[in-house]
């Protein structure tokens, strides 16, 4: 599977959920994650995607960290199933 098929069912996955996704194409900063996301509960959320095996860059890995840091859902992924875990994980309720 492509980063693009992947990227592709995310955000499917995300609409479907009520939740308000942005794929991002051209950024002003280098790094900036691939889906930005607005949640049903208004939390922000940021997914860098990498295909199978594909590695996250370090200015990748630094963007997701300062999300974080600021209160911010962040995560880098290579599968639909790993964002739902991770939202289950951090005590969002895939219902909302």
């Amino acid at each position: 599977m492509t980063e693009q098929q992947i990227q592709q069912k995310i955000i499917f996955w995300l609409i479907t959920n009520h939740h308000e996704p942005y794929k991002i194409i051209a950024a002003n900063k280098n790094g900036v994650p691939d889906i930005l996301c607005c949640l049903s509960s208004g939390r922000f959320l940021a997914i860098e995607v990498k295909k199978p095996g594909g590695k996250a860059s370090p200015m990748q890995r630094y963007r997701i960290r300062r999300i974080l840091e600021r209160g911010g859902l962040g995560l880098i992924t290579d599968n639909l199933e790993e964002v739902k875990e991770y939202l289950e994980k951090v005590n969002f309720s895939l219902d909302k």
